[in-house]
């Protein structure tokens, strides 16, 4: 999922630097989960196959240029998908990030999920 000043975009791309053609303000990457969803075309199979079982996960979507965090609770990656296809949002793009351990979501200093876990990376949305 990338930025190019204008538009969201989301494509299955391995390459940024050679694949866009395009200025990227800002992008991130993970499983896609709309508007194409195969974990095993992206490698997701054998010992990586993991991130699929059921677990705390993260993704983040977008509907048009409004970007959406979400999180979701001991839920396998295809129930976790299923759950925000049937949301009352139509979203334009979806990726799953990372999940397990690394699950973790607060809004307004409130948490919504958390795990003992320290991290060192976070995603923050300034509106």
């Amino acid at each position: 999922m990338w930025f190019d000043g204008q538009k969201m975009h989301i494509d299955r791309i391995y390459n940024a630097k050679t694949e866009i053609k395009t200025n990227i303000k800002w992008a991130i990457s993970g499983i896609m989960l709309y508007p194409n969803y195969d974990p095993e075309l992206e490698g997701f199979t054998g010992a990586y196959s993991d991130v699929l079982r059921k677990a705390n996960h993260t993704a983040i979507g977008f509907k048009e240029n409004k970007i959406y965090l979400i999180a979701g609770k001991n839920l396998s990656l295809h129930e976790f998908r299923k759950n925000i296809l049937n949301s009352k949002i139509a979203f334009d793009g979806l990726i799953n990030l990372d999940g397990g351990g690394s699950t973790q979501m607060n809004y307004n200093n409130k948490s919504i999920i958390s795990t003992s876990r320290v991290l060192n990376h976070a995603i923050s949305v300034k509106c």
